[in-house]
């Protein structure tokens, strides 16, 4: 004779099942709308690398696709959809692009902040370069010697 609560566990592990299937659904999902170009994983481990960078210097971060290419948002204040945007939690007059070469290959990231404009290398290091020479050490609370 089965234990009448059998149905209970079942029912655990059905809904259990259900919650596993849709969270697969939808990683899925979120994996087919990123764009499909040569230099994608670069890209993702450079975004990946921001991302924990944000983390680092407490800043709010958010990390999303646009029809036009890939998007950063750090900061409290989010850019427009194009390109790749950042922008900071404590200055929102910086920009970061992702400039590309005419095959469409990503060349570098290109860091405007008032009339300054720097070319920094595809990485989270050479970011973090150029925002240090955009925000020299002390121009920031949010920015230390530290932190960087």
């Amino acid at each position: 004779m089965s234990n009448p609560f059998d149905y209970i566990q079942r029912d655990r592990e059905e809904k259990r099942r259900r919650e596993y299937e849709e969270r697969q659904r939808q990683d899925k999902e979120m994996k087919s709308r990123l764009p499909t170009t040569p230099y994608d994983d670069m890209v993702r481990k450079v975004l990946g690398d921001l991302a924990r960078v944000a983390y680092d210097l407490d800043w709010a971060a958010e990390v999303k696709t646009a029809s036009s290419g890939w998007v950063i948002n750090i900061g409290q204040e989010y850019g427009d959809d194009y390109g790749a945007v950042l922008v900071s939690s404590w200055q929102t007059d910086l920009r970061v692009d992702l400039e590309q070469a005419p095959d469409g290959k990503a060349k570098h990231f290109l860091c405007q902040r008032g009339g300054k404009k720097l070319r920094a290398n595809l990485s989270a290091d050479g970011l973090i370069e150029a925002l240090k020479e955009l925000y020299p050490v002390g121009t920031s609370p949010n920015l230390t010697s530290n932190q960087l």
